[in-house]
């Protein structure tokens, strides 16, 4: 702060018309001389004051009204002792003020020194004459005012400035808002609005303020409030927060031109508009300070009372389905994307100005973001927890924020540790040591990706550099493969934590940890070690050599089932078998007290008597028989399965125990897709049984072949294998989160049209929950109805003559799914490059715009049986008449496969943020598209020229390249490489393609003489882009030594070379 500052206040505050002499001193003549320029503007021409500036030593001028010393450099970030001794004859300039004395300077500086100045500031303090200037309503507005006039805006918003210290309102600003003032070219304005910001913040309200006539109109004028700055225009709300009390909230919204403020009023009024009276009217409170400057402060209440924000917002299922996507529990009718109930806000904080000041592109602001109250319950508990959500109910954002806050609480705790501790290894004593583990690799690159933005930003690691968080092809195979990733967890490094990672890579780092690794039992594992030289870690071989490996549900297909006895596969569906033998016979919880984990035939066969049991005695023998033939093939083959490693790792860890580093906290995003076994090896990693667990997932998106349970085992097991026998045993809490943000009404009507059915025939593997919520409207899912022998893709994707040259295709946001790869490959071949085309499966973890779902009915193997619909409707009084004709009679193990038809059904339907089509080849879906049709939950559509045009919408390279990335990290290796095309990327498209070739000759389907093609073709277009290292894993794979040899030396003689550069240049800067 200046010294300089004070003089406009001090000319304000003159009481009388008798001209006040002022004396402004300083021990330093390059303070003197900057004080006399910018003083200079004051001194002229004023009739109320005259200022006389001099050094501390040399004043001669006598006696002043007023004496202002200032004890601070020039350059207001040192402060010096005027003089340490203050004799007789140098202390007289103190006694110089007939009025007032005023000594500037640092309170801490000051005490530290020991000097005289010490006294003075006690005896000030002990006579209560001492001030903190910022924390002076009048010296803080004068500091704030002068600072701008002086353009030194920056220093108003650094952390230090007052504005910050005298905030009394939260402030949120919306991404909305974000976006808008990226396009603000000058600098100074985008810093004019923080610094208004900043100002409301403290309670500051103009006097007068020119209201726009959307605004003073509104019947909400009293809750929208518009602020002018630089001729644009600060659109904000009054709401209410709930934290530990109900709160008043400054809400901004957005910052626009004059012209643009009616539309945006007019949607804020419709939110208001489902706001309760009661929310309303508290909303609307006021506690104001008037006097020569109008403030507002913000009202709170006690939690008692709830004070309820939205009307009533039914649940019952037959209502919400009458109101269809646009009823009127709905707020909002636009794209998900732009829509204002769903948008995030941020807390206006040093933080959040300088992220934005330093970097304003528009682009996703890398701080956290508000959570919802729901949210905020979930991650605010402190016990271990499990969390229950449909899809796009946020249950992944929960589990990194209770991340995140631990890793922010830890680091307050631990701040005044590190600075007492001598030596790194001590200081790594107090590393919180926190585990995030999910089955998908996108999700597992998204959250670490989230929070390494998040600890870039916030700081939370001392000394930490910070770095783009843009991603490219090369970082992203450089993460899948890189050496940092640890091997085991043992001695595992401080910044590792928090370690994020699949669940496979958990599978690998505990095999690796305890006693000999359950892959060395197989040839050549030992010496595909290699790769350690090729720049490829441990894991990364052992990936691959899973790759060929592992049997799969694809693999159970294909290289299996054909060969078992088909006498006992007769009427029988290969996923439910799979997911018997890997669920139950090999990975359930009855199988812990069994000495390889596998259940024996007698007792699995008693399951039949069990509640939750779908095949009779008879059934189970047949499937146990299968199972049997199943293992001896398994072994001549040389494979393994899952189970059979996770199910190792629990022989030896019960015999050698665990010795690797224990985790605090441990998350689990997904656990829909674990078998229970997989589960409960979590419990030997972090003894924190109580505080230190918390599992997220959604059963009816148990799509993963091999598994099947509900969310109530998982928490059973938790109870009886990780809390008995701890000195609480009590069981963990269960959270819903109901709110979606990633989809509107219309497909979530669809989606729980769904859930309902499942729910109603397989009540026990599926979690029944409140349904979710939306209050976007959106368009209908459509039907699409398509000529007699037409085939609708190619109606699509395939134009001839004048309109194959307005063919634009679909974009990166949308996608053709299909139930599987054989489909999928015929779809392929038609739409070419103009579609993304996946499989259900391959889908689950990914959103897009529009989702065209083809032939999923033609294609079931339930075919005709989807009439059990019509049983359903009987029950639930849809059909009427009522009647029998139509339907069949529901029978557990005859309908089984239902299950899983539904929840594949449901995973597609939720891919979707705002467009939903399904066209089907034949009749099989003609009993759920009666269903759906009487609940009004879509429109039927025939398609047409005009019609399929408007389905296609184009997308940026940029758009195309980050689908890409997306894709690539999900391994989906031949869909990335179309991407790259469309993004003009030549060499991820050429790195793709060489991964893709790679993995079709490890996948098993390929002849021995297929195989080493497309292993070599993979090797030289590897060896093209530079990519040596892996032209010669492909050589090794296919058994060609001498060329991989060749390679490998090419690449480590390149490597070698690059690392003596690189120390070349480290030792020269």
């Amino acid at each position: 702060m200046q010294v300089t500052d004070f003089i406009p206040s001090v000319i304000e505050c003159a009481s009388s018309k008798r001209k006040i002499i002022i004396a402004l001193l300083s021990p330093h003549p390059d303070q003197v001389r900057c004080m006399q320029q910018k003083l200079e503007n004051y001194q002229q021409n004023n009739e109320l004051c005259k200022v006389r500036v001099g050094c501390v030593g040399d004043y001669q001028s006598g006696e002043a009204d007023v004496v202002i010393i200032s004890t601070m450099g020039a350059d207001e970030d040192k402060c010096y002792e005027v003089n340490t001794s203050l004799n007789n004859t140098n202390d007289v300039y103190l006694t110089w003020a007939r009025h007032c004395l005023w000594i500037l300077g640092d309170e801490s500086m000051h005490l530290k020194g020991g000097s005289i100045w010490k006294s003075l500031i006690l005896e000030a303090k002990a006579r209560g004459c001492f001030f903190q200037a910022d924390e002076n309503k009048d010296l803080a507005k004068v500091i704030v005012e002068v600072k701008k006039d002086l353009h030194q805006l920056d220093k108003l918003l650094s952390g230090e400035s007052t504005l910050f210290k005298n905030t009394t309102w939260k402030v949120l600003f919306s991404s909305m808002f974000r976006k808008s003032l990226s396009k603000i070219e000058s600098w100074e304005t985008k810093k004019l609005v923080f610094l208004m910001l900043l100002k409301l913040s403290s309670g500051w309200r103009p006097k007068r303020s020119s209201t726009a006539a959307s605004v003073s109109k509104s019947c909400y004028f009293e809750l929208i409030k518009e602020f002018r700055v630089k001729g644009l225009h600060l659109i904000c709300t009054i709401d209410i927060m709930k934290e530990t009390r109900y709160t008043q909230v400054l809400k901004v919204w957005d910052i626009l031109p004059f012209h643009e403020i009616e539309e945006l009023v007019k949607r804020l009024e419709g939110i208001i508009g489902m706001y309760t009276p009661e929310y309303v009217d508290h909303c609307k409170e006021r506690r104001v300070q008037r006097g020569s400057e109008y403030r507002e402060y913000p009202m709170t209440w006690s939690m008692t009372p709830e004070i309820i924000r939205y009307k009533t917002h039914t649940n019952h299922c037959d209502e919400m389905f009458s109101e269809g996507a646009y009823g009127k529990h709905c707020v909002e009718n636009v794209k998900v994307c732009e829509s204002l109930i769903v948008m995030k806000f941020y807390a206006l904080s040093t933080r959040a100005v300088n992220t934005i000041i330093s970097g304003c592109d528009g682009g996703d602001l890398g701080i956290p973001f508000e959570l919802t109250e729901q949210e905020k319950n979930v991650v605010s508990y402190e016990k271990s927890s499990f969390i229950l959500g449909r899809s796009g109910t946020g249950k992944t954002t929960v589990l990194t924020m209770k991340l995140f806050q631990n890793e922010q609480l830890h680091h307050i705790a631990s701040e005044g540790f590190h600075e007492v501790m001598e030596s790194k290894e001590d200081a790594n004593q107090s590393v919180l040591r926190q585990l995030f583990v999910t089955f998908s690799s996108k999700l597992c690159y998204a959250v670490r990706q989230q929070f390494g933005e998040w600890k870039r930003l916030t700081n939370l690691w001392w000394g930490s550099s910070s770095q783009s968080s843009v991603t490219y092809i090369d970082d992203v195979n450089e993460m899948m493969l890189s050496e940092d990733i640890p091997d085991q967890f043992t001695h595992l490094p401080q910044d590792v934590y928090p370690l994020i990672i699949t669940f496979h890579r958990f599978l690998l780092m505990l095999d690796g940890t305890v006693g000999t690794s359950y892959l060395d039992r197989f040839p050549n594992v030992r010496h595909l070690n290699y790769g350690n030289k090729t720049g490829t870690s441990r894991l990364g071989v052992l990936e691959e050599f899973m790759r060929f490996k592992e049997v799969t549900y694809e693999r159970f297909c294909s290289a299996y089932w054909p060969h078992f006895n088909n006498k006992l596969t007769k009427n029988l569906d290969p996923s439910t078998v799979y997911t018997e033998i890997m669920s139950v016979i090999k990975g359930g919880l009855v199988t812990v007290n069994t000495p390889n984990g596998i259940l024996p035939r007698d007792d699995y066969v008693a399951l039949c008597d069990g509640r939750t049991s779908i095949f009779d005695d008879q059934k189970r023998e047949i499937i146990y028989s299968i199972f049997l033939q199943y293992e001896n093939k398994k072994v001549e083959n040389g494979n393994f399965d899952l189970a059979d490693l996770v199910n190792d790792l629990h022989q030896r860890l019960e015999v050698e125990g665990y010795a690797g580093d224990l985790m605090d906290y441990v998350y689990v995003d997904e656990v829909q897709d674990l078998s229970m076994r997989q589960i409960m090896l979590f419990k030997y990693v972090c003894p924190n049984v109580h505080e230190g667990f918390a599992f997220s997932g959604d059963t009816a998106q148990a799509i993963a072949k091999g598994i099947g349970f509900g969310f109530e085992d998982i928490r059973c097991l938790f109870f009886k294998k990780f809390l008995l026998g701890s000195e609480k045993g009590k069981i963990s809490k269960i959270f819903q989160l109901s709110e979606n943000f990633h989809t509107h009404a219309g497909v979530l009507n669809l989606a729980q049209s769904v859930i309902n059915v499942l729910c109603h025939f397989f009540p026990l593997f599926v979690d029944a929950l409140s349904p979710e919520t939306s209050r976007i409207g959106g368009d209908l899912p459509i039907l699409l109805e398509t000529d007699l022998n037409s085939n609708a893709i190619k109606f699509i994707f395939e134009r001839t003559g004048d309109r194959s040259q307005h063919l634009t295709g679909f974009g990166a946001e949308q996608v053709v799914l299909v139930r599987d790869e054989f489909l999928k490959d015929k779809v392929v071949n038609i739409v070419g490059k103009n579609a993304l085309v996946l499989t259900i499966m391959e889908s689950k973890g990914l959103e897009f715009q529009d989702v065209l779902l083809y032939d999923f009915f033609t294609t079931s193997s339930f075919s005709n049986e989807w009439r059990i619909i019509y049983e359903y409707m009987n029950n639930t009084d849809l059909l009427n008449p009522p009647s029998t004709m139509m339907s069949s009679c529901f029978n557990m193990q005859k309908h089984t496969v239902l299950c899983n038809e539904l929840k594949q059904l449901y995973v597609a339907i939720t891919r979707t943020r705002q467009r939903f089509w399904i066209c089907e080849s034949n009749g099989f879906s003609e009993p759920i598209y009666d269903y759906w049709k009487k609940l009004c939950l879509v429109e039927v559509e025939h398609l047409s020229e005009s019609f399929a045009d408007k389905m296609q919408i184009p997308s940026s390279q940029e758009e195309w390249r980050s689908r890409g990335v997306k894709l690539f990290y999900e391994k989906n290796y031949r869909m990335a490489q179309m991407c790259f095309l469309k993004a003009g990327d030549r060499y991820s498209e050429n790195l793709a393609k060489a991964y893709h070739l790679r993995t079709c000759g490890g996948n098993g389907r390929a002849s021995q003489l297929e195989r080493e093609k497309l292993l070599k073709d993979a090797a030289e277009l590897f060896n093209s882009i530079g990519k040596k290292e892996l032209a010669a894993e492909c050589f090794y794979e296919i058994g060609d030594y001498i060329a991989a040899g060749i390679f490998l030396s090419s690449y480590l003689f390149s490597y070698d070379v690059k690392s003596i550069q690189s120390a070349e240049v480290r030792n020269k800067s």
